[in-house]
């Protein structure tokens, strides 16, 4: 994008432009069922690694496992033997209880995130071994293959999981029910352009492009949408609905233009 206008310096964007609340509001429910009341005192780890292995985990409150996956009083006695098989049990409950499972998860996303969570560690280390768990509904295999590349940082392949769910990362990380307030968001918008092949540019890239554009909740996200498209397609996807946004929004003589804070790179494309 090329102009003649005098460009000047401009403030740093602010990284967020309106509060998201953190919250279980949107999928805490706890009227499914019968609920189970713990017991006094309330059941040790071991103990339920025990009701657990006897098929007895229905025995156990959602506040005694509640408990156990944030009291790390109740592992600092453990050998790593013991540590290793309450690990395992405790996973396969979060893959069985869907209550328990939305807590687990969303805790272990905002810890991921480097966000203050009360899951303990020795869970977070061993998230991978649940995943090879036979039996596993589709939801709890997303969840814990989405956390896995988390950790691993792997934004491309999330981007490129979201392309192929044709969902944005905002609304697959809420159809996940994970928190929406998180830093690796931006980390996945970022790469939404890139995993779509510039040759093969279509309707169909177009209009989830645009939808992960409607979706970024900070000018400063919106504005790394522009410089990535700019830098990584040819002028025939401006023949498209993202074309026409990129016009609307970056050239010079357009109100509430970003033109001022583009890269000069961009500029020049």
């Amino acid at each position: 994008m090329k102009s003649n206008v005098i460009s000047f310096a401009q403030p740093a964007l602010p990284g967020k432009v309106s509060i998201e609340k953190i919250s279980f509001d949107d999928f805490f429910d706890m009227g499914d069922g019968v609920t189970v009341l713990p017991s006094f005192p309330p059941k040790s780890l071991l103990q339920i690694v025990n009701l657990v292995d006897a098929g007895r985990a229905d025995e156990i409150s959602v506040f005694e496992w509640l408990d156990v996956t944030e009291n790390i009083d109740q592992w600092t006695s453990l050998t790593d033997a013991q540590s290793l098989d309450a690990c395992r049990a405790i996973w396969m409950a979060i893959c069985c209880n869907r209550v328990l499972g939305d807590i687990a998860f969303f805790k272990a996303a905002l810890a991921i995130d480097g966000k203050s969570s009360s899951i303990v560690p020795q869970l977070l280390e061993t998230m991978a071994i649940v995943r090879t768990v036979r039996g596993l509904d589709a939801l709890c295999r997303e969840k814990i293959d989405w956390l896995l590349s988390l950790q691993a940082q792997q934004y491309y392949e999330l981007a490129q999981t979201c392309w192929n769910a044709q969902l944005t990362p905002y609304y697959k990380t809420k159809r996940l029910r994970l928190p929406l307030a998180n830093n690796y968001l931006s980390q996945i918008q970022q790469q939404v352009c890139a995993v779509i092949d510039p040759n093969t540019y279509s309707e169909e890239s177009d209009n989830w492009l645009y939808q992960c554009f409607l979706s970024l909740q900070t000018t400063k996200d919106k504005l790394r949408f522009c410089e990535s498209f700019i830098s990584h397609f040819s002028r025939s996807a401006y023949a498209y609905r993202c074309g026409q946004l990129i016009e609307d929004h970056c050239l010079p003589f357009n109100d509430n233009s970003y033109w001022y804070v583009l890269s000069e790179a961009a500029k020049l494309n």
